[in-house]
């Protein structure tokens, strides 16, 4: 069942993909990672202009995008995904991609901890 590409629906869409078995969650991000166009398609409800966007966006960024997505879903993270400002007057739109790491240290454990995390946010104009 196909999903809207605004933060439930891509809550649900990861959920599901972190439910499957590992062979089938490799499976999918090869998909993601090849294929980004159709593995969005087929989990998003896409309007004909988001699919003409995701069509026509430079594919470095692209693979970029594909390749953080699956790094964290493979690595069993979810990924923090919102839009900003009115989808339904502006079209002109910018995704932003923030990777993050972060280390801290406890004096008392004497251990070290890193976290990673990813968001995507798209913001209209």
């Amino acid at each position: 069942m196909r999903q809207p590409l605004n933060a439930s629906g891509s809550a649900f869409v990861q959920a599901n993909e972190l439910a499957q078995s590992p062979a089938d969650l490799a499976g999918s991000m090869l998909l993601l990672q090849t294929d980004f166009d159709q593995w969005m398609d087929e989990r998003f409800e896409l309007s004909s202009s988001q699919r003409t966007q995701i069509a026509d966006m430079d594919p470095t960024f692209k693979a970029t995008l594909a390749e953080l997505i699956a790094r964290e879903l493979l690595a069993g993270r979810t990924i923090a995904f919102a839009k900003t400002g009115n989808t339904e007057k502006l079209r002109d739109k910018d995704v932003y991609i923030f990777s993050s790491t972060q280390q801290s240290y406890s004096f008392d454990s004497d251990s070290m901890r890193k976290d990673e995390g990813l968001q995507i946010l798209i913001t209209y104009r």
